[in-house]
C-alpha cells in the first residue's frame, strides 16, 4: 500500500513540475534565438499562442506568454522568425530545449548529492531531472503524426522537425513548441504544404493562394516560385507562370525545374527556339528530369522534327509510362 502511495506523490510532483519543465523547455531555445536573430523572440508557456488568458512579461526582445491556470497548461511554444538563419543555427535553436532542461535539471541533481541537500528539495531535483530524460526521448525519435496548435497549424516534434528542416535544406519562420514534447511550424513550409496539397487535389487556384502565402513570408525561396508558376501553368496561364520560372531562377540559377518548366511554358506560346534552350539547360544540371526529356520532345513535334520528338517522348514514358501528355503526343504522331 505504502508503494502506491509514493507513486501516487511522485505522479502528483511531476505535474507540479510539469509547467516548470515546459517554462524551462521554452527558455532553452529562446537563449539561442535571441542570439541568432535580431527580431523578436515569444515564448507561450502553457499554450500554443493563446495571447489573451494569459500573463504577459516582457524582456527587451524577449515576450513571454504564461497561461493563467497551469491545470490548463497545454503545452508550450517558442516563435522566433529571421530570413537568415542556417540549418545549423534552427537546429541548435530545435536542440537547445529539452538538452537545456536536462542540464539544468542534471545540474542541480549533482549539486543536491554534493552539497547533500535536505531530502525534500533533493527529491524534486531527481523527479525533475526524469523528466527531462522522458522528454528527451518524447522529443528526439521522430514522429509524423503533427499536433494542431492554438491557430490551426501542424506542429512537429523534434526528431520529425529536424528530419523535415534537413529534407528542405531552408526555413524561414520556425516555431519551436513543447507539447510533452518538441515540436516546430515553418510558417512558409506550411503554406507551401498547404499549397502542395491543393495541387494534389486538382485545386490550382487554392495551390497558388497557398504558394502566394509562403511567399508573403519567405520571398528568397525558389521552390515557392517554382510551384506557384507551375500551378499557373497548369491554369494555362503561361505568361504569367513565366514570371514566377523566371524568379526562381534568379534565386537558385541551377534550379533544373524552374529551367524545365520555363521552357514549356515559352513552348506554349510557340516560343520554340528559347523554349528548348531552357529545357537544355535543365537537363545539363539534372539529365534524370523525365519531364524534360518529355518537354524537349514536344519542342521537336512542334518544330516537326517528327522522329525525334517520337524518340524522346519513347524515352520518357520508358522512364515513367505515368507522366502526363506523352501519350497524347505519341497519338498525334502516330498521324504524321
Amino acid at each position: 500500500m505504502k508503494f502506491i502511495y509514493v507513486i501516487y506523490i511522485i505522479v502528483l510532483i511531476s505535474a507540479i513540475l510539469r509547467p516548470i519543465t515546459i517554462a524551462l523547455h521554452e527558455i532553452g531555445h529562446a537563449i539561442p534565438a535571441l542570439i541568432f536573430t535580431k527580431g523578436n523572440v515569444n515564448v507561450y508557456i502553457g499554450s500554443f499562442r493563446d495571447v489573451k488568458n494569459c500573463i504577459k512579461l516582457r524582456m527587451g526582445r524577449l515576450h513571454i506568454f504564461i497561461k493563467y491556470s497551469p491545470m490548463q497548461f497545454t503545452g508550450g511554444l517558442c516563435d522566433s522568425f529571421s530570413s537568415e538563419l542556417s540549418i545549423f543555427k534552427q537546429v541548435v535553436i530545435l536542440a537547445s530545449g529539452p538538452l537545456f532542461v536536462f542540464v539544468f535539471s542534471f545540474v542541480l541533481t549533482y549539486l543536491s548529492i554534493v552539497y547533500e541537500w535536505p531530502d525534500i528539495p533533493k527529491a524534486l531535483v531527481m523527479i525533475l531531472l526524469i523528466s527531462s530524460v522522458y522528454d528527451l526521448f518524447i522529443d528526439f525519435i521522430p514522429k509524423k503524426k503533427p499536433v494542431v496548435n492554438l491557430d490551426g497549424r501542424d506542429v512537429y516534434n523534434d526528431g520529425q522537425a529536424i528530419i523535415n528542416l534537413i529534407k528542405n535544406r531552408k526555413s524561414i519562420s520556425v516555431d519551436y513548441s513543447s507539447k510533452l514534447g518538441e515540436h516546430i511550424i515553418d510558417l512558409s513550409q506550411q503554406f507551401a504544404q498547404a499549397g502542395y496539397d491543393r495541387f494534389l487535389q486538382g485545386d490550382h487556384i487554392g495551390a497558388i493562394k497557398e504558394y502566394s502565402k509562403a511567399i508573403e513570408i519567405n520571398d528568397k525561396s525558389s521552390v515557392y516560385y517554382n510551384n506557384r508558376g507551375y500551378s499557373y501553368q497548369l491554369l494555362e496561364k503561361y505568361e504569367r507562370s513565366i514570371f514566377d520560372f523566371s524568379r526562381a531562377i534568379d534565386l537558385d540559377n541551377k534550379c533544373a525545374y524552374a529551367l524545365n518548366n520555363r521552357g514549356f511554358s515559352l513552348l506554349m506560346l510557340d516560343r520554340f527556339d528559347e523554349g528548348m534552350d531552357e529545357i537544355l539547360k535543365s537537363i545539363s544540371i539534372d539529365k534524370d528530369n523525365v519531364y524534360a526529356v518529355r518537354n524537349l520532345g514536344i519542342c521537336y513535334y512542334k518544330k516537326k522534327d517528327y522522329q525525334m520528338a517520337r524518340e524522346l517522348l519513347n524515352k520518357a514514358i520508358e522512364k515513367d509510362s505515368s507522366i502526363p501528355l506523352v501519350h497524347d503526343y505519341l497519338e498525334k504522331l502516330e498521324c504524321k
